[in-house]
């Protein structure tokens, strides 16, 4: 028995939609856990060679706006 177009093509579009929710959730998740990282990576650079606080405050403040700028324009939602 053939299955009906309109039902099939709601399936698609159904896990479609499912597929493309979870990847973005996933690439979020990816982009806050490398920042993560980044950043702990900088604070054991601070421990390590005793940077001063003000320094660690805007090199932490120029990797976030830098990984925003990156996460941003490769974002698929949006047209840079």
């Amino acid at each position: 028995m053939l299955m009906n177009w309109s039902s099939s093509f709601s399936f698609i579009i159904f896990y479609f939609f499912i597929f493309y929710v979870l990847f973005f959730f996933i690439y979020i998740f990816l982009f806050l856990f490398l920042l993560f990282l980044l950043m702990l990576f900088f604070f054991f650079l601070f421990i390590l060679f005793n940077f001063n606080l003000f320094f660690l405050f805007f090199l932490f403040l120029f990797i976030y706006f830098f990984y925003i700028y990156i996460y941003s324009c490769s974002c698929s939602c949006c047209s840079c």
